[in-house]
């Protein structure tokens, strides 16, 4: 298949409108949130976290843990 006849078959598509879409799923979850403890807002997220994995196959192990960032291996910082 050709890479124009491959983008056709999607030319009857409707529109999605994103940033809609985004905003919408935002103002949810935070209408769901608004009223909750630091706690449970965090197991609200944790168990939206364990539906994906479960949703993609991946499951959730214990010893899986959050990344908050790491260190590029192209970076090294500027020497006094």
């Amino acid at each position: 298949m050709k890479r124009d006849e491959y983008w056709q078959q999607f030319e009857e598509a409707p529109p999605i409108d994103c940033l809609k879409m985004k905003y919408d799923i935002q103002a949810r979850i935070y209408e769901e949130t608004k009223d909750m403890s630091w706690a449970e807002r965090r197991e609200y997220f944790r168990a939206g976290s364990d539906r994906y994995h479960d949703v993609n196959g991946q499951g959730r192990t214990e010893d899986r843990q959050l990344i908050v960032c790491e260190d590029s291996e192209g970076y090294r910082p500027k020497e006094p």
